[in-house]
């Protein structure tokens, strides 16, 4: 590719030649030309998908692991954590693991 754009072809022709589409030849030009062979050695990085979890709620979650004990027991499960705080324990369990969190594992009761 970037032999080809050295040698003055344009993106059609680049196109053709390495059977890709013209869109792809521009952006690969234009990665180039922006970042050099590095622009080029690996894909360029994609916004990915949106949280669905509000921060606040994130943080409740937080606080409620770390300062305050359920009714009725000693420590939070998944279960009773997704009741109290209207999230799936699925989500609980995400928001404990990036935050290291093991309610489960403390060390007095």
């Amino acid at each position: 590719m970037i032999l080809l754009a050295a040698n003055g072809k344009q993106n059609l022709e680049i196109a053709e030649t390495l059977s890709i589409s013209v869109q792809k030849a521009a952006r690969w030009r234009w990665r180039f030309l922006a970042k050099g062979l590095p622009g080029l050695e690996k894909d360029a990085p994609r916004p990915g998908r949106l949280p669905l979890i509000a921060p606040d709620k994130v943080a409740e979650v937080v606080r409620l692991t770390t300062l305050e004990k359920p009714v009725h027991a000693t420590h939070w499960s998944t279960r009773s954590m997704a009741n109290e705080v209207g999230i799936s324990d699925t989500s609980v369990l995400r928001i404990w693991r990036a935050h290291g969190l093991k309610p489960h594992r403390s060390e007095s009761f």
